[in-house]
């Protein structure tokens, strides 16, 4: 999943499957190659809380991975609207990779899906621990 076409077919079929629905975060767990091992999905996310809710609700869990050997993850933040990026998604983006690379975990990038798309918040960028 470190390549964006391959994150955004991957989405495109746990959309399809009904498993990222908007109000959702996913956060999908990726071996040594960048490919998807599994996910874990919340559901009823708050529509924008605090830089700081974003940060206590994905630390726990990124150092429970890397505690549990796993090398990396995605994070794909499913909302209404189109695509492009919005403040919002830069500070789910924010919050993810700085967790990330704290945990010691190699970020493949947070996406926005929506019903009309799915794009990489900030294209191009792979966070290695």
């Amino acid at each position: 999943l470190d390549r964006e076409a391959d994150a955004i077919r991957y989405l495109s079929c746990m959309v399809q499957a009904g498993e990222l629905r908007p109000g959702s975060l996913l956060v999908v767990i990726t071996d040594v190659d960048a490919t998807a091992e599994t996910a874990v999905a919340v559901d009823d996310v708050p529509h924008d809380p605090p830089q700081y809710a974003r940060v206590q609700a994905l630390g726990p869990l990124l150092r429970h991975l890397a505690d549990g050997g796993h090398p990396g993850v995605l994070l794909a933040v499913a909302r209404q609207g189109h695509p492009s990026t919005q403040g919002g998604d830069l500070a789910w983006h924010d919050a993810f990779a700085g967790t990330a690379k704290m945990a010691g975990l190699t970020c493949h990038g947070t996406y926005v899906v929506t019903p009309t798309g799915i794009r990489r918040v900030r294209p191009h960028l792979t966070v290695a621990a």
